[in-house]
């Protein structure tokens, strides 16, 4: 039986995908090394015109350049849910404005946890335009790791396999009839 909580990150990690596996496909090294702004016209709305890169309308971006301003905020769900987390848990919360509604400082670098996404963004990134002919339009994002939780998911250690040449266990005994034991 499939959870409501695993469809929703499932369709969540599809989301993610579809808009890190277009930003690397159409990554330019030099562009990135450069600090270029990396264009992304199928993402943007057709014909708007006012759906400028996020690093023009909002501070302190760093690895989502080029990505649209209206992108940013679905991508950011996405990030929290393929965690299981907040925004609180990368961003900074200053208490409630005038309006009584949370004050955040998104740019804010203060939390570690924004400083480990980066990094785990830009390796996905990485991982997805250097391997995309492999992946077949299904390409690594943050739930294909972290499964809904900040510790990512491990794999179970494999038993150690005997080679023909090495020599196994030693052979279990026959145990006795129980005839013999009455």
């Amino acid at each position: 039986m499939v959870s409501k909580k695993s469809t929703t990150y499932g369709l969540a990690s599809v989301t993610l995908g579809l808009v890190l596996g277009f930003m690397a496909a159409n990554l330019n090294a030099t562009a990135v090394s450069a600090g270029a702004e990396l264009p992304n016209p199928i993402l943007a709305p057709q014909g708007s015109g006012q759906d400028k890169p996020v690093e023009q309308t909002k501070k302190n971006i760093q690895v989502l350049k080029g990505l649209p301003t209206s992108q940013l905020f679905p991508l950011m769900n996405f990030i929290g849910a393929s965690l299981g987390v907040s925004c609180e848990y990368c961003h900074v919360k200053a208490g409630k404005n005038a309006e009584g509604l949370d004050n955040w400082i998104w740019e804010s670098d203060d939390k570690e946890t924004k400083q480990t996404a980066r990094r785990m963004m830009q390796m996905a990134l990485t991982i997805n335009k250097s391997n995309s002919a492999d992946f077949r339009g299904q390409p690594v994002t943050c739930y294909t790791c972290h499964r809904g939780s900040t510790e990512p998911a491990r794999f179970p250690t494999l038993p150690l396999t005997v080679s023909a040449h090495e020599q196994g266990p030693a052979a279990v005994t026959a145990k006795p009839a129980v005839t013999a034991l009455l």
